[in-house]
């Protein structure tokens, strides 16, 4: 998204799609929100460190993470159910009044994705003032290293690519967009199949046009 908004020629083509002007709209805040980072997007009224230890209750924390530009992804275990989950944590954006309604419109809106190449949302909550949400935790390779390390037919890479193209249409049609959809945020799991990941998927402000 940064590229197509800084080259002129990809941003001409980008125009040349008929979308509506509020989703176009939202790419555009998307972007710039991104770039200037979390404390400069709409509801944040101030930073806070996401402390590196949490408890938080009902799931056990394995050691380490992974951090990313607006969340921190831990690896954990439901106490109930012993399954395998990935947490994340959503950090420089504290839940205040317009970003506690935003998280719960984003997660409303994720929960109406049903498809079997995206990863479903377990549960939702909030851990010392920061949102957060748990999803199965998918053992595995990017999509790219996968088809690096692995012998691949061109059909099998064009099944790949058509299950891909499944699950974000598949969003699109409920009004989801995935705003940084590339190799390495597909998950391709022990049994072949490739999942894209949800963390990256945001709610249009307005209808898709087909």
């Amino acid at each position: 998204l940064r590229h197509v908004v800084g080259c002129s020629l990809c941003h001409e083509q980008w125009k040349r799609f008929e979308l509506d002007e509020q989703v176009a709209a939202g790419i555009r805040s998307a972007v710039v929100g991104d770039i200037l980072g979390a404390d400069e997007t709409p509801g944040v009224s101030h930073v806070t460190e996401l402390p590196e230890h949490l408890d938080i209750p009902g799931f056990r924390l394995r050691e380490g993470y992974i951090d990313g530009g607006q969340a921190r992804v831990f690896r954990a275990v439901h106490l109930a159910s012993q399954e395998e989950v990935a947490i994340k944590v959503f950090h420089n954006s504290p839940l205040n009044e317009g970003g506690h309604a935003r998280f719960l419109r984003e997660l409303r809106s994720l929960a109406r994705l049903r498809h079997p190449h995206v990863i479903p949302i377990r549960s939702a909550g909030e851990i010392l003032g920061f949102a957060y949400y748990v999803m199965p935790w998918i053992e595995g390779l990017p999509l790219d290293e996968f088809a690096r390390t692995t012998a691949l037919s061109r059909t099998r890479k064009l099944d790949l690519l058509m299950r891909v193209v499944g699950a974000v249409d598949h969003a699109h049609k409920r009004g989801v967009l995935h705003l940084d959809l590339k190799p390495s945020n597909v998950r391709v799991d022990p049994n072949g199949e490739p999942m894209v990941m949800r963390s990256n998927f945001a709610a249009a402000p307005g209808p898709l046009q087909q």
